[in-house]
């Protein structure tokens, strides 16, 4: 990891740069400095709801696979979702890009929050190659986390641009108090894991304490030593009609989001059951930092 004060710096040509650069002031660290020197009125909104409004979240990608089935044969099916953390560079889960009906995915769509839209305002890429992270095994879930590189940089925009990582480790003591935990996604919107929906939805979550979750977790069958440092739990609050991420959210982001800042802090990794009484897991961002730096930016990572 680059030596210093970490910050993410969002240029249009590098897109969202993880690296030291103590000359420029902390209030001017990612999503806030990024908006200030490239947009102008974008605003963002924390929410608990459920449809998102257009350029909301313009970090959300949707994983593009080829259809084989013979109805739908060449039709691109959106399955699991990413972040953009660069310009050409999209944050996933491993098990997004290996274990798909075997499938991988071919392209990355950004901007869109309805999938089956004709709007030409969406841009879909080509995957030129994935990184899955080298200790992920298909059998298990740890080190469920994976990077796709695109073809071609994206076009940064209102509606598409990257989000910065989180460099700290999550704990309920660091979670600023005007902060939100949010999940989104294209998946499922029922506990049977079908019903999804083609429109970009989002939750309000509360981080789940690794002690409690991890005793919910003690007969899982792929996770043969339990909860590992590289993942972490979040739950909605609301027991009546819990929000959840589901079948088709996988990949997509655990973002905490405040006045000031937007960061990823976890990848959508798995669960027991959508909406039920145990917390979702997901791919803990800064216990993968180095890794991903490497990976994005290999330059700055070595200094």
């Amino acid at each position: 990891m680059a030596a210093g004060a970490l910050l993410c710096v969002a240029l249009a040509f590098l897109g969202c740069l993880v690296s030291s650069f103590p000359f420029i002031d902390e209030i001017y660290a990612c999503q806030q400095y990024y908006n200030e020197v490239t947009s102008e009125g974008v605003v963002f909104h924390i929410l608990g709801g459920e449809a998102t409004s257009p350029g909301e979240f313009p970090y959300l990608a949707a994983l593009g696979y080829l259809e084989t089935d013979e109805d739908t044969e060449g039709v691109i099916k959106y399955s699991c979702g990413g972040t953009l953390i660069s310009s050409q560079h999209v944050l996933t889960a491993a098990h997004c890009v290996s274990n798909i009906n075997d499938q991988v995915p071919i392209e990355v769509r950004l901007g869109s929050e309805d999938l089956e839209s004709s709007d030409p305002i969406p841009q879909r890429i080509p995957i030129s190659s994935i990184i899955p992270h080298p200790s992920y095994k298909r059998s298990v879930n740890y080190n469920d986390i994976a990077i796709v590189k695109l073809k071609t940089p994206a076009r940064l925009t209102n509606t598409v641009k990257p989000i910065c990582l989180q460099t700290k480790s999550l704990t309920t003591s660091q979670i600023p108090a005007n902060a939100s935990l949010v999940v989104t996604g294209w998946g499922a919107t029922s506990s049977f894991g079908d019903g999804s929906t083609k429109l970009l939805k989002a939750a309000g979550l509360r981080f789940i304490e690794k002690d409690s979750c991890s005793k919910l977790y003690t007969e899982f069958r792929r996770l043969p030593r339990g909860l590992d440092d590289g993942m972490i739990c979040a739950l909605d609050s609301n027991t009546t009609r819990r929000a959840d991420a589901c079948q088709g959210d996988s990949g997509g982001p655990l973002l905490m989001l405040s006045e000031n800042s937007q960061t990823v802090v976890g990848v959508t990794s798995f669960g027991q059951a959508c909406g039920g009484p145990s917390p979702g897991v997901y791919t803990s961002v800064y216990s993968y930092l180095d890794w991903i730096e490497a990976q994005v930016w290999p330059d700055q990572a070595s200094d």
